[in-house]
């Protein structure tokens, strides 16, 4: 797959697989058909001239992936009682500045604090660490 026609909006398909095996249920517009390759790797259950836009759970086929936004995703956890948070700050001391995620659970209590660089490096370890929580504990 070329990476410059995957949209970063979308979670990447290698997290997309690991949420399809925790069973995410959302249903997405997006999907990916497995054997397929190429710009045709990623598809839509709508056409643009559609009027009706319907959402769709391809995860529920052996054959399909469904690919959620980074939000459908972080919503799916939090209805699950994972709570999340992203926000930039600094270590003045050190004069670094980095991106640090927190989950919590229900009672607000924090499970997991991580940092990373940028932001979409902790947005990426902040949705494989939800994903491990959640499997650890079903």
């Amino acid at each position: 797959m070329k990476e410059l026609n995957y949209p970063n909006w979308l979670v990447p398909l290698e997290i997309a697989e690991k949420l399809k095996g925790i069973n995410f249920n959302l249903e997405c517009y997006f999907y990916r058909e497995e054997g397929r390759s190429g710009d045709d790797l990623i598809k839509s259950p709508f056409s643009l001239s559609n009027e009706v836009l319907r959402n769709y759970n391809k995860s529920r086929y052996d054959t399909s992936t469904s690919l959620p936004t980074w939000e459908q995703a972080f919503e799916w956890f939090r209805g699950k009682g994972l709570y999340h948070s992203i926000c930039f700050t600094d270590d003045l001391p050190h004069e670094v500045k980095f991106f640090e995620a927190e989950i919590r659970d229900k009672n607000a209590d924090i499970i997991c604090i991580i940092n990373r660089l940028t932001y979409e490096e902790v947005r990426g370890a902040l949705l494989n660490k939800l994903i491990e929580i959640y499997e650890n504990n079903i």
